[in-house]
């Protein structure tokens, strides 16, 4: 790049030019998160207790990776509204695809957790996470 670009403008230099298609005509990269929300009268908060259940829970699914758990308001729990503010724990991927997504909410479908809801969270190229179940 030119010594003398301001950082404002598009630069028109070949340089700028030669990584463009690296930028912008890259495959798709797909984040799936999904979180487990407990049911009323389920108290887990061990998080290696529920790694190892989840863990067997997703064994189809090697690709995922326990991400801890996240505390939100109970205000914002979909299912439950008990005070106690249970962790919702996640599993998450990087290298997600619409075919791995559709396998796994095939899969939630099918056999869900006992105990937990699950919600199943995706973002497309670092957009914003949106719900899909």
């Amino acid at each position: 790049m030119p010594g003398n670009w301001d950082g404002k403008t598009r630069p028109t230099s070949a340089d700028y030019r030669s990584n463009y298609n690296d930028i912008w005509n890259k495959e798709s990269k797909m984040r799936i998160r999904l979180m487990f929300e407990p049911e009323p009268g389920v108290k887990c908060n061990v998080d290696k207790m529920f790694e190892c259940y989840a863990e067997n829970y997703l064994s189809d699914f090697p690709q995922f990776q326990f991400g801890g758990y996240i505390m939100l308001n109970i205000q914002e729990h979909k299912f439950t509204k008990w005070a106690s503010g249970q962790p919702f724990y996640q599993f998450i991927t990087e290298d997600g695809s619409d075919e791995l997504l559709k396998q796994l909410q095939e899969y939630v479908n099918i056999n869900p957790m006992h105990g937990y809801y699950i919600h199943i969270h995706v973002s497309v190229n670092g957009e914003n996470e949106r719900a899909v179940a």
